[in-house]
Parts: C-alpha cells; structure tokens; sequence
C-alpha cells in the first residue's frame, strides 16, 4: 500500500526517485492528464489536452466525422447500394461492441488520431467462423509500435491486467484497425501536436505567463527601465567632447549638437 501510495505522489508532483514502470498505463492515462505542466517545459502528450484551442479543433473534427454514415455496400440490379443486411451492419451503425455507440466509437479514433497521430481498434473475430463480431476501441498510447515478421505487420499492444499493469503482445494487421494522419513511411502516422511543439510551446508559455501574474494578484515584481539618454547622461557627453576637444586642440569649422 505505502509503494503503491508513493508512485502515486511522485507521478503527480514529479519525484525523479519514484519508479513507476515502463508500461503502466494505468498512470499514463488517468495520472499524467491530471498533472500540471511546468511553466518553462511543454509537454505535447500531456499539456495539449490542456489548450482549449487544441481542444476545440479535435472536438469539431471529431464530431463532424463520428456523424458521417458508414456503409457496406453490395452491387444489385438496382446498382450500388447499401446492404443493411450485411452481418455487419448492426456494428457499424448501432454499437461495435455492446458497450458504446457507433457515433462515440468514431468519435474517440478520431479524437486520438488528430491528438497523437494514430487510433487503433481491436477486431473481434467468431472462434468458429472468422466472421467480424465486435469492434473494440484502443486507447492509442496502448499501442507502443510496430514489427515487420515476415513480411507482416505486427502491432506492439500493452494488454491492460488486473493489477493494473500492462503485458506485452504482437497483433498482426489483420486484427487491428489502424487509422494514421499524413505519414513518412506509410506505417506509422506523424503526430500533428509534436509537429507543431514549437507553436504550442510559445502558446503554453504565455498562458504560463498570464496565470501567474494573477496567481501573484496582478502585481509583478519586475520593473522597466528606459534607455533613453537623460540630461545627465548628455550633461556627461558634452562634457567629454569639450574635454576632447581642449586637449586635442581640434579646431573644428561646425559645430557638434546633441538631438
């Protein structure tokens, strides 16, 4: 309890000494969202989700696509048409797989795939047939990359277990829907937020800026200073061309002014 209490406390106030695991995804989903970014460091998997510019943009795309219709279609006689009797019709219009709706299935691979390049969902297959009988949504930081065996494609899957840990698996492509942004190398999908870590940085850290300045009561304990010469300073550069002037006996035609 007191090492489960102390990974805990070190995820969310950064204790360097606290060993949380290399795949525990439990504190990558739930934890690491939860923390506040520091203000002179932007991180994209945690902090973007904390921009509401960020936000706004997936949540448009996201829910504008989940709303588009998704069809199996069959040719017939009348030409290219829907088949609602398709087996697998129900999945992608009802529930892919009895727990959430078609329309929150797409919404959650679009809402991954614009915030970390890539959406994943697990294909669910008869024992008996082979036949599609579920569709289950995977988290894309489940999805740690991927292998070429063979020719093949396999996926890296952190299985989550009861104790909250992970294990470690290979999917082949044919098990796996993989939805990817604009690519490289036409396997893996870049991640639009790291792409553009540099603006969002600049972002972060003027609202960084803004919150502490009220955090601190709108008072700021910094002050401007002008460079602008005063009379003093002028005073001083007059002095010193008279003092030129005399010692060097320059005998000049013009004269020097000051603006």
């Amino acid at each position: 309890m007191f090492e489960k209490s102390k990974r805990f406390l070190g995820e969310i106030f950064g204790n360097s000494n606290v060993y949380s695991g290399p795949n525990d995804v439990y504190i990558k989903e739930v934890l690491n969202p939860l923390m506040i970014g520091g203000k002179n460091n932007f991180n994209p998997s945690t902090d973007a989700e904390k921009m509401s510019t960020v936000i706004t943009c997936i949540k448009i795309l996201s829910d504008t696509i989940s709303r588009l219709p998704v069809h199996v279609y069959s040719d017939s006689e009348q030409g290219h048409l829907p088949e609602r009797t398709d087996y697998r019709y129900p999945l992608l219009h009802y529930s892919p797989d009895d727990i959430m709706t078609s329309q929150t299935f797409f919404s959650a691979l679009e809402f991954n795939r614009n915030l970390k390049g890539n959406s994943f969902a697990l294909i669910g297959r008869n024992p008996n047939t082979g036949l599609v009988n579920s569709l289950h949504f995977i988290p894309s930081s489940y999805i740690g990359g991927y292998k070429i065996v063979s020719g093949e494609i396999y996926y890296i899957y952190y299985e989550p277990t009861d104790n909250n840990k992970t294990k470690e698996k290979l999917i082949n492509y044919n098990d796996i829907l993989h939805f990817k942004m604009t690519t490289k190398n036409g396997y893996w999908g870049i991640n639009p937020i790291e792409a553009q870590r540099t603006t969002l940085s600049t972002i972060w850290k003027a609202k960084q800026t803004v919150d502490s300045f009220y955090e601190n009561n709108a008072f700021s304990p910094k002050v401007l200073k002008s460079t602008i010469p005063d009379a003093a300073f002028q005073k001083t550069v007059i002095e010193s061309i008279e003092k030129f002037k005399k010692i060097n006996r320059i005998k000049t035609r013009f004269n020097i002014f000051l603006s």
